[in-house]
């Protein structure tokens, strides 16, 4: 079952894929796919986020555009 969260863009990476943390979190959390990112992605914006965590891990499910 996913859940809503905030999350911050911490990086970007070569290979197209994004690190991400809580929106207030000093450490990077995990790393999600780009192409899930609104158009206009930037490091440091804080987006809405559905996701499901497992004994693995955080997985981001899809993103929405959160605060301005």
């Amino acid at each position: 079952m996913s859940r809503r969260i905030e999350i911050e863009l911490t990086s970007a990476r070569p290979d197209g894929t994004w690190t991400w943390r809580a929106a207030g979190a000093q450490k990077p959390k995990g790393v999600l796919d780009g192409s899930l990112l609104p158009g206009g992605a930037a490091i440091g914006m804080i987006l809405k986020a559905d996701a499901e965590t497992e004994l693995d891990g955080t997985n981001i499910l899809s993103v929405s555009q959160g605060k301005a």
